[in-house]
């Protein structure tokens, strides 16, 4: 009779269905069903791969432009899309990039860090009901931790910029319980007791070092979703994954018998020595690298010796199925298994996800979502056209002028030593032959006669205002002024005319913002909400800051994992444009003159709570961009007391009179 076994909750390994036999076994490398599973799984991948490289060539063009890179070999591209074969799009021996691109791209990441970083930390929660706001509050603490351990700040940074070059920006979600080994070292005062005893005064363990939620980016050039729907609507799709390489002492890390999640783990060293080197489809295989002019760098080809298996390529993927259908189960609903496969040989890793909110883990926004469109271009994608005509008309230009620097001349090879005209020397001397000599004293030629310089002029000047015409269309198009790139407008403007434009400028950047916001943020946040409720065993001792800090009036707070039971929402951003921040000081100061005027605002409201002043204006001080306000707080007795004036006594305008014409007194002004 079957069986069934339900293995030990694990965030990463899930809680796994197996049925007759443990799963490492029936998935053993060179079994049939091994061979049968890793085959579908490939399908799934080559499936989205067929849409990553059709976007390749765009994105790689993309980078080109970022990188400030000119592929001299690439061929001259048509209108729809094919090359000619003939000809070259930069026909020179050297070219340049105009970094419009560039300076777009630095100003919309500015722009979005800022309205992003402005909140504190970058994900905030709220409870639902009266009953959930305490909750909330130790939710906010640990979510505040994991969003610290993870550097979301720094993963923001890289989902904003793969936004806005390929249009899409994806994060990972996932619960990491990170193994290591713990060391223990007594007291030093009890060392000499246990030595006595014969006992260690030191160990060490491998146990979990620490938990948290992990947050990163996937390379969009190595993401695998479901190409059959939209990005908008991803967890409609049946399979989301992605690839990344890692070494083979990551993965022994995380082996079953190290409490890890991977299996079949021993098979690697045998099947896949070398590491990505081996694999047929490496990141390289279809397009982009890291760098595409430093290829074998990433591809990590090559070992250092005999003991060292090089890097891997390790696809993940997380498949919609019915288990039944798999043969991995006797299941006959849709449940979400994820598996793990290493350089297309071995499986490393496959259960049902233990995950309770039944979601792809993974998070995606769009700089333009068209839910009616597969996939949607980038910002600077969008301006492949107009760059790559700038950089063609620049180029040009340089390449005229350079032809100018150069003599152009027209001249009898009988009548000069040609060696001089082909000397680049600086000094310029020209020697006649003996029949130019011969010619010039018989009157018959004159130099300019024998060697006249070519009158040129440079054609292509006229063309640089057409590029600025297409730079001002192209600023146009990402809403990107000239205030906001930190440079002096070419017309003179009024201040409150560069703010309007500025604000105008700035309503687009946070519209970006807000989309970016509901299509990653949210989900993402929610996603981190269930599994910090779901997982968090240790109890947790966290410092905080921020609003929350403000809250608990303290700066740390220990939470256990009954605190998080609750009911939470993610606090999303707003579409109202935020304030400038060299308007704050003014905006404060008229709060200040209206609680001055008016005393009853400082008296307690109708259900019995008042302003707290002091509060109020450490929110001014930290609007303006203070942030160490809180430290100038102090204890009174910790304030140096100022030394108190001494007394003032009055004297009658006789007694000054009388002191003054004795002299033990004379005016201020007259002081020395």
């Amino acid at each position: 009779m079957a069986q069934e076994f339900v293995g030990a909750s694990n965030p990463q390994g899930g809680s796994i269905r197996e049925t007759d036999q443990p799963m490492e076994t029936r998935l053993a490398h060179g079994t049939t069903l091994h061979q049968e599973i890793i085959s579908r799984l490939i399908a799934r991948r080559q499936l989205s791969e067929r849409v990553v490289s059709n976007r390749a060539d765009d994105w790689n063009r993309v980078d080109e432009h970022l990188r400030m890179y000119i592929d001299l070999g690439r061929q001259a591209k048509k209108g729809d899309g094919s090359v000619n074969a003939n000809k070259k799009e930069m026909p020179w021996e050297r070219s340049i990039v105009v970094p419009l691109s560039y300076a777009i791209e630095q100003v919309h990441k500015t722009e979005l860090m800022g309205i992003f970083m402005r909140q504190d930390p970058i994900l905030k929660v709220m409870g639902v009901g009266s009953e959930d706001v305490e909750p909330a509050k130790m939710m906010q603490a640990v979510l505040g931790y994991d969003q610290e351990q993870t550097a979301l700040p720094l993963q923001v940074f890289s989902g904003v910029g793969d936004s806005i070059r390929y249009g899409q920006g994806t994060f990972c979600v996932s619960f990491e319980k990170e193994m290591g080994w713990k060391h223990w070292s007594a007291p030093s005062k009890f060392q000499a007791i246990l030595q006595a005893m014969k006992m260690p005064t030191q160990r060490r363990s491998w146990e979990t070092l620490r938990e948290y939620s992990l947050i990163h980016t996937v390379d969009p050039f190595l993401r695998w979703r479901d190409p059959r729907v939209s990005i908008a609507d991803l967890q409609k799709g049946e399979f989301s994954g992605h690839r990344v390489y890692r070494g083979s002492m990551w993965i022994k890390e995380r082996d079953k018998r190290n409490g890890g999640v991977y299996f079949n783990v021993d098979k690697i060293s045998k099947v896949a020595a070398g590491g990505a080197r081996q694999t047929s489809r490496g990141r390289g295989s279809f397009g982009r690298t890291i760098n595409k002019f430093d290829i074998s760098r990433f591809r990590m080809t090559g070992s250092v010796d005999e003991l060292d298996h090089g890097f891997h390529a390790i696809d993940h993927l997380q498949v919609k199925l019915i288990p039944k259908e798999w043969k991995l189960g006797p299941g006959t609903l849709p449940e979400i298994w994820w598996f793990s496969w290493i350089d297309d040989q071995v499986i490393i890793r496959a259960h049902r996800t233990e995950y309770e909110h039944e979601k792809f883990t993974y998070a995606e926004a769009e700089a333009h979502p068209d839910p009616h469109v597969g996939e949607n271009p980038g910002l600077i994608e969008n301006l492949d056209g107009i760059q790559r005509f700038m950089n063609w008309i620049f180029n040009s230009h340089i390449q005229n002028v350079m032809r100018h620097l150069n003599n152009s001349m027209a001249y009898g090879p009988s009548f000069v030593e040609e060696a001089d005209l082909f000397d680049r020397d600086a000094g310029g001397h020209f020697r006649l032959s003996q029949l130019g000599e011969q010619m010039l004293m018989e009157g018959r030629l004159s130099i300019d006669q024998m060697m006249h310089q070519m009158n040129l002029s440079d054609v292509t000047r006229p063309m640089l205002q057409d590029n600025q015409v297409l730079m001002d269309m192209a600023l146009r198009m990402m809403a990107v002024s000239e205030t906001s790139q930190a440079r002096a407008t070419t017309q003179r403007r009024t201040l409150g005319e560069n703010k309007l434009i500025q604000a105008g400028a700035g309503k687009r950047m946070v519209l970006h913002a807000v989309l970016f916001d509901i299509m990653a943020f949210g989900p993402m946040a929610r996603q981190l909400i269930s599994n910090r409720q779901q997982f968090t065993e240790m109890e947790q001792f966290l410092r905080i800051s921020g609003d929350l800090a403000r809250e608990v009036g303290g700066m740390s707070m220990t939470v256990r994992p009954d605190d998080l039971h609750g009911n939470f929402d993610y606090v999303g951003r707003s579409a109202v444009m935020p304030p400038d921040a060299q308007d704050l000081p003014e905006v404060w100061d008229r709060i200040g003159a209206q609680l001055s005027q008016n005393p009853m605002l400082l008296q307690p409201r109708a259900d019995g709570k008042m302003l707290d002043i002091h509060e109020l204006f450490k929110e001014g001080v930290e609007a303006t961009g203070v942030r160490n306000i809180e430290s100038f707080y102090k204890d009174p007795s910790q304030i140096q007391q100022m030394p108190q004036a001494p007394p003032v006594t009055v004297l009658p305008d006789e007694e000054v009179a009388r002191q003054q014409q004795a002299g033990d007194i004379i005016p201020a002004n007259e002081a020395a």
